[in-house]
């Protein structure tokens, strides 16, 4: 026989074949037809089938049609279900039977969930255990309120038993989902339950609400749970809202405020304990938190705690102040980067002693203190560069101006000058402006860059004030002086205006004493600003309406005044440019 002929496959088509070499052989010519070639097939496996490329929204869409949707859906048909079968059961089946199935049925599908965690999505396992948490929940409430077959103590510790167990599978499944289950119903149980905590037994409706806060908070925190720490601080007050709405009397308000205080202790805790414990700096969410707390906290308490203070009604905002400065300063011992926290509490403490004045203190005593108050948080803010501080200032500022203002609107009920209640809120007002002139032109001499001018230049600020201080002292000497002759019974007395033109000019010259022994030429410019006006006041006013021998008195003190700051100009001049300010 002879062999076939060998063939060469050429890569270029295109290209002439060479000739194949002649064949000899024995066969018959019939025989001789070379046989056709082909190329080898593939295996079946590597043969991949045409199809058409889809689009990834399409592949989305089915991927949520057919999964997340569909097992959603089957969840609420299955819940359903459960519902219709316990109300068919009732005539069918015995009731504790009905509740067998219930428990087992919920188990099972804890259980399935639980087995397929590795073997299936996320949101299939927990889909599947979600379930059967909500229908041990139902067959529980339903042992108690439809069946009547349980205790409350029994029906209650299966509740709490569910809450723990939904929170455990939450933890090893890290799913907030589960955890949204546990804490919706672990603060639902004394809702559906219809507990008679509020009306017979407070005590274990707080001391339930102390313990679940407690166990959710922890597993919350050291998890991460934002969402979670934010449900209980609402369900809490929700809670306590509506118990107090049908509860609440005098005889509680101990045990309320305790309690209260307690569940607060908690929130702030769920917080600093990251924070002092593992130096976790705090978030914007962490201070939110602690903000919502706060103005949930506060009102409630003082509310409930101000009738049992007696004549120290606001001992509890200043104290919850003093405690929110003290936890600002750790805070900035513990973790000194972590401005965020030191800043929170101490904005939040400033704030509540603000709001602590007004509660302890009758109104004439209001203005003084938080002008007093304003010039501290002004001065330490500019002197230590805090922005914080000089910011809280300048509000507590405006803030304090304006119940200065209504104060001087009043009539005042004391007949003594400069101490009655126009007059101190007026002098408080000056006299922290003057500080903080002082101290804001001090600081901007001694350093020329500072964080504190992208909120209000401090050289603006030492301008401000100054000008605030002078018409403040202005204001005070000519509204007392005449306030004195009304008290005596001489309102219209020309002494009365002589004294205060007096008055104007000595101001003045202080102002430009102080100017040349500080160098500051923005106290000499002030003091020139005054005895300017003073000079108007004599001839446009005075020379009109003052009588001899108050005419001569006026204008011949004046004149000394100003003899004596020629004098002042003509002896010690004017100071090299360095040294103004």
């Amino acid at each position: 026989f002879g062999s076939a002929p060998r063939v060469r496959l050429v890569r270029n088509p295109a290209a002439p074949a060479p000739e194949a070499p002649p064949v000899t052989s024995a066969q018959p010519s019939s025989a001789a037809a070379a046989p056709t070639i082909r190329p080898p097939t593939p295996p079946a496996s590597s043969v991949k089938p045409f199809a058409f490329e889809e689009e990834p929204a399409a592949r989305q869409l089915e991927q949520a049609l057919g999964g997340q949707i569909a097992l959603w859906v089957g969840i609420v048909l299955l819940f359903l279900a459960s519902v219709f079968f316990l109300s068919w059961a009732w005539t069918k089946l015995g009731p504790w039977a009905r509740l067998m199935i219930g428990y087992v049925g919920s188990l099972a599908l804890i259980e399935l969930g639980w087995l397929s965690r590795r073997r299936s999505a996320g949101w299939f396992v927990d889909g599947v255990i979600a379930t059967g948490l909500a229908i041990l929940y139902l067959t529980t409430w339903a042992g108690l309120q439809r069946y009547s077959v349980m205790r409350f103590e029994l029906a209650f510790a299966l509740m709490v038993a569910t809450t723990a167990l939904g929170m455990g599978l939450a933890v090893g499944r890290n799913s907030q989902l589960l955890a949204t289950l546990a804490v919706a119903g672990g603060f639902l149980t004394p809702v559906v339950l219809q507990s008679e905590g509020g009306a017979g037994k407070p005590l274990g409706f707080f001391a339930y609400l102390a313990v679940l806060n407690a166990g959710l908070l922890a597993v919350a925190a050291r998890n991460g749970w934002e969402f979670q720490r934010w449900l209980c601080l609402i369900a809490t007050w929700i809670l306590l809202m509506g118990w107090a709405m049908q509860h609440f009397n005098d005889s509680l308000r101990g045990m309320v405020f305790g309690f209260i205080t307690l569940y607060y202790a908690l929130f702030l805790l769920s917080v600093l304990g990251e924070v002092f414990t593992r130096r976790v700096p705090t978030a914007d969410s962490d201070i939110a938190f602690l903000a919502v707390a706060t103005l949930l906290y506060v009102p409630a308490g003082q509310g409930v705690v101000a009738p049992l203070l007696g004549s120290y009604p606001a001992a509890f905002l200043a104290g919850l102040g003093a405690m929110y400065l003290l936890l600002a300063w750790l805070g900035y011992r513990v973790v000194p980067e972590d401005t965020i926290l030191s800043g929170g509490f101490a904005t939040l403490g400033i704030v509540l002693l603000t709001i602590a004045i007004p509660v302890q203190f009758k109104a004439p005593v209001v203005a003084p203190l938080w002008n007093l108050e304003a010039m501290l948080l002004v001065a330490l803010g500019i002197w230590y560069s805090s922005r914080l501080l000089y910011g809280l200032g300048l509000g507590l500022w405006a803030l304090a101006s304006l119940r200065t203002l209504v104060a001087l609107s009043e009539e005042p009920s004391l007949k003594v000058v400069v101490f009655n209640e126009r007059g101190i809120a007026l002098l408080s007002w000056t006299l922290g402006l003057m500080v903080d002139a002082l101290v804001a032109r001090a600081h901007a001499l001694r350093e020329s860059q500072s964080e504190l001018d992208r909120l209000m230049p401090r050289v603006a600020t030492a301008i401000l004030a100054g000008l605030g201080a002078l018409a403040g002292a202005v204001w005070l000497v000519t509204m007392e002086t005449y306030y004195y002759f009304e008290t005596i019974g001489q309102p219209d007395s020309p002494l009365a205006h002589m004294l205060v033109s007096l008055e104007w000019t000595l101001l003045g010259v202080l102002l430009l004493i102080g100017g040349v022994l500080n160098h500051s030429r923005g106290l000499r410019l002030l003091g020139l600003a005054t005895l300017t006006v003073t000079a108007f006041k004599l001839f446009l006013f005075d020379l009109g309406f003052l009588e001899m021998p108050y005419r001569t008195f006026t204008f011949a003190g004046l004149g000394i005044t100003l003899l004596i700051v020629s004098w002042l100009y003509s002896r010690y001049g004017v100071e090299p440019a360095e040294r103004q300010a």
